[in-house]
């Protein structure tokens, strides 16, 4: 199921976008460059997280998450996201493929383990996989010791052109 517009997603619920995300595939380090506008999404069905949580963290991410942005510096790939219609950069992170922690397929996660970011943002795993031209789905994790995995919520990224 290729997705055209982030939009497409904002109905549907964690077991549909868990189906998504299996099939969705690697994006490259080249066409992942650029700002992506977001959407926060509902959690997988996966997930111990109380399901009231899900909707402090929807509404959150509509106030005020607005997109992330993706960067190469060097060799490395990096990224941040941006907060609020001032487009304030906040919560850097580093891009690195790996396999999911959801269904151990290739993705490529974002790192927040670095610093300024404090302590909670550094518990924070992201893993994006391409499920249409322009469309990405992603799914949040906290990670604990880089052991412990819990799966949370969705997001979508669109490529502003």
């Amino acid at each position: 199921m290729a997705i055209r517009d982030i939009a497409e997603l904002k109905s549907l619920r964690g077991e549909e976008l868990d189906k998504i995300f299996v099939e969705g595939s690697l994006p490259s380090h080249s066409e992942i460059q650029g700002f992506w506008r977001g959407l926060a999404l509902p959690q997988t069905s996966k997930t111990p997280v109380p399901s009231f949580l899900e909707k402090v963290f929807i509404l959150t991410g509509d106030i005020l998450w607005k997109g992330k942005v993706f960067v190469k510096i060097d060799s490395e790939f990096r990224g941040v996201n941006i907060l609020t219609r001032a487009k304030i950069p906040a919560f850097h992170f580093k891009v690195v493929e790996d396999r999911s922690r959801f269904d151990g397929n290739p993705c490529l996660v974002l790192k927040y383990s670095v610093f300024p970011n404090p302590f909670l943002v550094r518990t924070i795993r992201d893993e994006i996989r391409k499920v249409g031209d322009g469309v990405i789905l992603g799914l949040m994790f906290f990670s604990f010791f880089d052991r412990l995995f819990i799966p949370s919520i969705y997001f979508a990224l669109q490529k502003e052109l």
